[in-house]
């Protein structure tokens, strides 16, 4: 995710500024945190490893064989 800053002109110091710069670093990171949590849901329902299925099993594997057989 890429976060952009506002420009603007700086306040003066003092609490104010102190709790507002805080506050815009703390909603990029729950933005973050959001999209991650989504992310692992939808990598949960991945295949990773297509070979413990046996797929090759799924096509004409068998006749293929047979046809080519040394």
């Amino acid at each position: 995710m890429i976060v952009h800053q506002h420009i603007g002109m700086k306040n003066a110091p003092g609490m104010q500024q102190g709790f507002t710069k805080q506050l815009k670093v703390a909603t990029p990171v729950t933005v973050i945190e959001k999209t991650r949590r989504s992310i692992i849901a939808s990598l949960h329902h991945v295949l990773r490893n297509i070979g413990k299925i046996e797929s090759r099993l799924a096509c004409h594997a068998r006749s293929f064989m047979a046809s080519h057989a040394l």
